[in-house]
């Protein structure tokens, strides 16, 4: 019986050590820009396909989208339906 509740507790143990070694969900995101301090903030934008060959209604780009959304509205930007509205163009390529 002691033995049982030591493995019990053992289990126990590592069950809650491996739950706790968990990672957030994180971005990595390279950006390569010359930047002007002096230009107005863009804070609305739209997200568009960057392969000539992929929809804006493609699974994957959809996909790759809900990601870079979240991330860009995390940072304050707002989405915008069409171009005309939209301060920024950001273009998303589905390619590896």
């Amino acid at each position: 019986m002691k033995t049982l509740r030591l493995a019990f507790v053992l289990l126990l143990l590592l069950t809650v050590a491996g739950c706790a070694t968990m990672q957030p969900l994180r971005y990595h995101v390279n950006v390569d820009s010359i930047s002007d301090l002096t230009a107005p903030a863009r804070t609305k934008y739209i997200l568009l396909p960057g392969n000539k060959d992929t929809s804006a209604n493609d699974l994957q780009f959809k996909e790759y989208a809900a990601y870079i959304n979240r991330a860009l509205i995390s940072r304050g930007l707002t989405p915008v339906e069409t171009a005309e509205k939209a301060d920024g163009f950001y273009p998303v390529s589905t390619d590896g």
